[in-house]
């Protein structure tokens, strides 16, 4: 009896361990399948349609990013000459619309500013970088579509960020569309600050309707976000450089941490 006992446990034990280790290679195989379904099906739609890529892609920044830090690389053709590279610590919340940029590298003629849509008159913080920032002991206030703001960039303060550029973008696009003139196109994968990315190209005739000729945009293949933005003139002549690095998502920014106090001006 004890011998037809132990023959029994000894039946259902390899059963049981012949489940769990059926169980454990399925899982094995599954899992990474699943992961892969997923990419293909991102790619699928980046290679069929860019332009609805783009379009989930705010969607999807809608939904899942709320603030993030990082620290953004610029550089841009302003009033006849390509400026030098310029490196900048950045917070943004979104809700409302407030983002911090403090110069690291190449200030310009900016060393801080704070902009907080709806606040402040809608009027950006801004201290002025070098000699003249002696003379401002905290900041003056200017509007972020004033004649200034073109004198330093290309883009305007509240333009700044993830789903500003893919909207820019979009519109752009719509307006090629319209006029038979896009050429829009999934160019294959690269990457930006050790990320990797989806690289899509845009190619438009020279015609003052359109700022660029030719665009190329790095798309984060998990975020959903562009690092990385490239504008050229139809002679190859970069007109603006926009790259984000250190990106940190969903932080916790307070809107706190958006006063004048808090970025220290």
């Amino acid at each position: 009896m004890k011998k037809v006992i132990a023959i029994t446990a000894a039946l259902v034990f390899v059963c049981l361990s012949a489940r769990v280790e059926a169980k454990e290679a399925r899982a094995d195989i599954t899992l990474p399948a699943v992961q892969f379904r997923v990419d293909q099906a991102r790619l699928a739609l980046a290679q069929s349609d860019p332009q609805a890529f783009l379009e989930s892609a705010v969607k999807n920044y809608h939904s899942d990013i709320h603030d993030y830090t990082c620290t953004f690389i610029k550089q841009e053709f302003v009033r006849g000459q390509l400026t030098p590279e310029q490196e900048i610590n950045v917070k943004f919340r979104e809700g409302p619309f407030a983002v911090f940029m403090q110069w690291v590298r190449n200030p310009g003629m900016v060393d801080k500013v704070l902009y907080v849509k709806g606040h402040n008159e809608n009027q950006a913080m801004v201290k002025p970088a070098g000699f003249l920032g002696w003379f401002v002991r905290s900041h003056v206030n200017r509007p972020v579509d004033g004649p200034d703001a073109t004198k330093v960039s290309r883009r305007r303060l509240d333009q700044f960020g993830f789903e500003n550029a893919m909207k820019m973008i979009l519109a752009v696009n719509k307006r090629a569309l319209k006029n038979g003139e896009l050429k829009f196109s999934y160019t294959g994968t690269g990457e930006i600050d050790g990320r990797q990315t989806y690289i899509f190209e845009r190619f438009l005739p020279e015609k003052p309707c359109y700022p660029d000729q030719h665009l190329v945009v790095h798309i984060d293949q998990d975020w959903l976000v562009p690092l990385g933005t490239f504008c050229y003139d139809a002679r190859g002549r970069l007109l603006g450089k926009y790259v984000y690095q250190d990106v940190k998502l969903n932080v916790g920014l307070a809107f706190k941490e958006f006063t004048a106090n808090a970025c220290g001006l």
